[in-house]
């Protein structure tokens, strides 16, 4: 998802005159991403199925399961950056836009299954207290917020050859984005609530405190790209309402004003966790650890969002130059924490399933191996 974002923030970026290296730095990203994917997704696949015990381990365990929602999200960053290589490289032809819009839907479908799965078990089989909440309790619900996003962005793409669709496709995007945002509102009170009650999380998990920046910068992109697109599907509908010029005017208003407010809310959220992070780091001395790259995304899409909105502002100074100085940060931070990351991969020190603690599995010997 890091790695995703740091292409998307490539081809985003509005400072630099040479496009074709942009363009070929979010190329590189791209497949790099689709790399890192496969690769991890394989070494998931072929974990479970060696040791198929380790999924009801880890489906039970209160947090590590939430991060089963980073597949779905993962993935929709990689179709994003297919919509990348098929408009500047022309990658696959049409035929490639087709793959990518069945692709989103069965993403779409996955989304939307372990958001709410995943919402189902934690009310039915984790137990709970308020002083152990995190802000990890977003990740299932911000993944349809995300592949909302991918969906406009394919949809986009499609619309050259396929406007129905598009507009279908665009139009489940949208409620994507409204359902994630309902519960992501249902859940940050209580988030909110625990940081007022118990005060900051632990120096091991104070980088949780930037994951609410990601649902409110993922669903105002989503909303900025859908206030782009519907107004062209629409105008093509056979509804004498939806393509008229006002109900058209009117829907870009309310989305873009959707869009401000989000962002506004990710502000917020990004001062109180450089606040949190300052008061820990005062205190006492962080290590590195893989949630670190829990930081990327997050404040990848609120600089995505942040050049959307000056974009869509007509330009505006302050959300172009705060966007791309955003975005700068974020890609100095993927180097930060790619570097460590590199060396730690090597010493095979940083992989850890905390639901595999007190697991008792039943792992191949050495006697057993002589004796086969």
């Amino acid at each position: 998802m890091g790695t995703g974002v740091i292409s998307a923030l490539f081809d985003a970026f509005p400072y630099y005159s040479n496009e074709a290296i942009l363009h070929g730095c979010a190329a590189a990203f791209v497949a790099f991403n689709a790399v890192l994917f496969s690769l991890f997704l394989a070494m998931t696949i072929t974990r479970y199925a060696l040791y198929p015990e380790i999924w009801k381990i880890m489906l039970m365990h209160p947090v590590q399961s939430l991060y089963l929602s980073c597949i779905p999200m993962g993935f929709a960053t990689l179709l994003n950056g297919g919509v990348l290589l098929s408009k500047h490289y022309g990658f696959g032809g049409t035929s490639f836009v087709w793959v990518l819009s069945a692709a989103w839907w069965l993403d779409a479908a996955a989304s939307l299954l372990i958001c709410l799965g995943m919402v189902h078990v934690m009310i039915t089989r984790h137990r709970h207290a308020l002083e152990q909440a995190t802000a990890a309790w977003l990740l299932p619900v911000v993944a349809p917020i995300v592949t909302s996003t991918a969906g406009h962005v394919v949809a986009s793409a499609l619309s050259q050859h396929s406007p129905n669709h598009a507009l279908v496709m665009s139009s489940v995007a949208l409620v994507l984005v409204c359902l994630g945002l309902a519960l992501v509102f249902m859940i940050l009170p209580i988030y909110l609530h625990r940081l007022i009650l118990h005060g900051l999380p632990g120096s091991g998990l104070i980088i949780s405190s930037f994951l609410p920046i990601g649902p409110a910068g993922q669903a105002g992109y989503s909303l900025i790209l859908v206030a782009d697109l519907l107004p062209t599907l629409l105008r093509g509908s056979n509804s004498p309402f939806l393509n008229s010029d006002a109900a058209i005017s009117a829907l870009r208003i309310l989305l873009l004003a959707g869009a401000f407010i989000l962002w506004t809310i990710g502000t917020m959220w990004l001062l109180f966790a450089c606040a949190a992070m300052i008061e820990i780091v005062a205190r006492n001395r962080i290590s590195f650890a893989l949630p670190w790259w829990g930081l990327v995304f997050p404040n990848g899409v609120y600089a995505l969002l942040t050049l959307k909105l000056g974009e869509a502002l007509g330009g505006s100074a302050f959300f172009v130059r705060f966007g791309a100085g955003w975005a700068v940060v974020t890609m100095l931070l993927w180097v930060l924490l790619a570097i460590p990351t590199t060396r730690f991969t090597i010493e095979g020190t940083i992989f850890l399933a905390p639901c595999l603690g007190q697991a008792e599995l039943s792992l191949p010997t050495r006697d057993d191996s002589a004796s086969a």
